[in-house]
């Protein structure tokens, strides 16, 4: 008896505990390809232009993306010399 109180006890605690704990973290990554796309699927997109970072897993096909608006003070702080020149289109 004692031991079944001792596992439930243990079981209803384990249920308690909360996952919401915030993790910061920082991601480090390196470009391997920039590709400029001239034009816009649609009328949004010619309007709010964006910044889009896409990362696929293998394994099973998932993709994350982050993105963000471009601003001119996006181009100026976050692109680098070799990459804030201007992109020649084929």
């Amino acid at each position: 008896m004692i031991y079944f109180i001792l596992i439930l006890s243990t079981f209803l605690n384990s249920q308690c505990v909360s996952y919401d704990k915030k993790i910061d973290f920082w991601i480090e990554l390196e470009l391997k390809r920039l590709e400029w796309i001239r034009g816009c699927l649609n009328t949004a997109d010619c309007i709010n232009p964006r910044i889009v970072i896409r990362k696929t897993n293998l394994l099973n096909n998932e993709e994350l993306s982050i993105s963000w608006r471009i601003t001119a003070y996006t181009v100026k702080v976050s692109l680098s010399r070799k990459i804030s020149e201007q992109p020649t289109f084929s």
